[in-house]
Protein backbone atom coordinates (compact mmCIF):
# COMPACT_ATOMS: atom_id res chain seq x y z
CA UNK A 1 0.00 0.00 0.00
CA UNK A 2 2.97 2.13 0.79
CA UNK A 3 4.21 2.13 -2.95
CA UNK A 4 1.15 2.56 -4.60
CA UNK A 5 -0.12 5.42 -1.91
CA UNK A 6 2.51 8.56 -2.28
CA UNK A 7 1.01 11.12 -0.96
CA UNK A 8 -2.57 12.31 -1.70
CA UNK A 9 -2.24 16.28 -1.07
CA UNK A 10 1.20 16.52 -2.67
CA UNK A 11 -0.77 15.07 -6.17
CA UNK A 12 -3.66 17.39 -5.37
CA UNK A 13 -0.60 20.28 -5.38
CA UNK A 14 0.37 19.09 -8.16
CA UNK A 15 -2.02 18.87 -9.94
CA UNK A 16 -3.80 22.45 -9.23
CA UNK A 17 -0.11 23.58 -10.69
CA UNK A 18 -1.22 22.33 -14.17
CA UNK A 19 -4.36 24.88 -14.71
CA UNK A 20 -7.79 25.13 -14.46
CA UNK A 21 -9.66 24.40 -17.36
CA UNK A 22 -6.93 21.97 -18.69
CA UNK A 23 -7.83 17.92 -19.49
CA UNK A 24 -5.22 16.34 -16.91
CA UNK A 25 -4.35 13.12 -18.34
CA UNK A 26 -1.72 12.24 -16.14
CA UNK A 27 -1.76 9.06 -13.72
CA UNK A 28 -0.76 8.60 -10.74
CA UNK A 29 2.34 7.45 -10.84
CA UNK A 30 3.41 10.48 -12.70
CA UNK A 31 2.48 12.76 -9.68
CA UNK A 32 3.12 10.38 -6.67
CA UNK A 33 6.40 11.27 -4.44
CA UNK A 34 8.55 7.74 -4.05
CA UNK A 35 9.79 8.95 -1.24
CA UNK A 36 7.46 8.48 1.42
CA UNK A 37 7.61 9.77 5.15
CA UNK A 38 5.52 7.31 7.84
CA UNK A 39 5.51 6.93 11.71
CA UNK A 40 4.49 4.25 14.07
CA UNK A 41 1.02 5.22 15.94
CA UNK A 42 3.23 5.96 19.43
CA UNK A 43 5.27 9.11 17.74
CA UNK A 44 5.10 12.27 19.23
CA UNK A 45 2.89 14.84 17.15
CA UNK A 46 5.74 17.23 17.35
CA UNK A 47 7.91 14.64 15.85
CA UNK A 48 6.17 14.44 13.36
CA UNK A 49 5.16 18.01 12.14
CA UNK A 50 8.98 18.33 12.53
CA UNK A 51 9.54 15.10 10.37
CA UNK A 52 6.65 16.67 7.80
CA UNK A 53 8.63 20.18 7.82
CA UNK A 54 11.92 18.20 7.20
CA UNK A 55 10.51 16.42 4.32
CA UNK A 56 8.34 19.09 2.64
CA UNK A 57 5.24 17.09 2.71
CA UNK A 58 1.80 17.86 4.28
CA UNK A 59 0.74 14.24 5.06
CA UNK A 60 2.80 11.03 6.64
CA UNK A 61 1.33 7.75 6.83
CA UNK A 62 0.82 5.75 10.00
CA UNK A 63 2.58 2.37 10.00
CA UNK A 64 2.92 -0.54 12.16
CA UNK A 65 4.32 -3.78 11.62
CA UNK A 66 4.45 -2.57 7.81
CA UNK A 67 0.50 -2.51 7.84
CA UNK A 68 -0.86 1.20 7.00
CA UNK A 69 -2.82 2.11 10.06
CA UNK A 70 -4.29 5.75 8.85
CA UNK A 71 -2.26 8.83 7.45
CA UNK A 72 -2.08 12.08 9.50
CA UNK A 73 -1.87 15.45 7.78
CA UNK A 74 -1.52 19.21 8.09
CA UNK A 75 -5.41 19.65 8.45
CA UNK A 76 -5.57 17.09 11.28
CA UNK A 77 -2.39 18.70 13.34
CA UNK A 78 -3.64 22.54 13.29
CA UNK A 79 -7.82 20.99 13.48
CA UNK A 80 -7.70 18.66 16.02
CA UNK A 81 -4.27 18.83 17.74
CA UNK A 82 -3.63 22.87 18.30
CA UNK A 83 -7.12 23.63 17.73
CA UNK A 84 -8.17 21.07 19.78
CA UNK A 85 -5.36 22.78 22.74
CA UNK A 86 -3.17 19.24 23.07
CA UNK A 87 -0.04 19.20 23.70
CA UNK A 88 2.40 18.20 21.05
CA UNK A 89 4.71 16.48 23.36
CA UNK A 90 2.50 13.71 25.11
CA UNK A 91 0.40 10.94 24.26
CA UNK A 92 -2.90 11.67 24.60
CA UNK A 93 -6.54 9.22 24.94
Amino acid sequence: MKDVYGSLAEQVKMAKGIGEGKTILARVQDLMSENIASVSPETSIKETAQMMADSKTSSVLVVEQQELKGIITERDIVGRVVAGGYRMTSHQG
